[in-house]
């Protein structure tokens, strides 16, 4: 690396950046991140296994292998020095940060266990621009999918290059433009 980075640091500046880990060991580095003082998030959804005798629960990751880090420019080796941790994720060959609002998408689609609803009739075409005007999702924009007893809406996270369908009751949806 040159030594031309080291305007970064006078700015301080602080963004989310996706990190690339080794399979199932999700939790054990954002633990080894947390120790060594990074902010690191992973979205977990519950499952939920049935057995004969007992009911199962545990937390999966919404994307396997990504964890979410809040770092200055200068703690980027602290990260990848991490066990476990391969490489951080780049939508081309620059490094762009995580805009915060991407943040706090995944963490309302992992907060929001009541999304698969079932659907009334819906005034929409397949490739329209909705919004979803109510509950905890309230706010976030896709493109509608299909309409088969229920309405898909797409989420796209851009700076991440990742899709989430989503199943939405048609009452928490609207047309809307861009």
């Amino acid at each position: 690396m040159s030594h031309s980075s080291a305007q970064t640091y006078t700015a301080s500046a602080t963004g989310w950046y996706a990190i690339y880990t080794r399979y199932k060991c999700e939790k054990q580095v954002v633990k080894d991140l947390m120790s060594k003082g990074i902010h690191a998030y992973l979205p977990l959804m519950e499952r939920v296994k049935r057995y004969t005798r007992k009911i199962r629960r545990y937390q999966v990751p919404l994307i396997n292998c990504y964890v979410f880090v809040k770092i200055e420019e200068q703690d980027k080796v602290k990260v990848l020095e991490t066990e476990n941790v391969s490489r951080f994720i780049k939508p081309g060959a620059k490094l762009v940060t995580i805009p915060e609002e991407e943040i706090n998408t995944l963490k309302r689609i992992v907060g929001d266990e009541t999304l698969d609803v079932e659907v009334q009739d819906f005034k929409g075409q397949v490739g329209d621009l909705v919004e979803i005007i109510s509950g905890s999702l309230a706010g976030l924009k896709g493109t509608l999918v299909s309409e088969l007893n229920k309405n898909t809406v797409i989420i796209g996270l851009e700076n991440l290059g990742y899709q989430f369908h989503v199943n939405v009751d048609v009452k928490m949806v609207k047309r809307t433009t861009k």
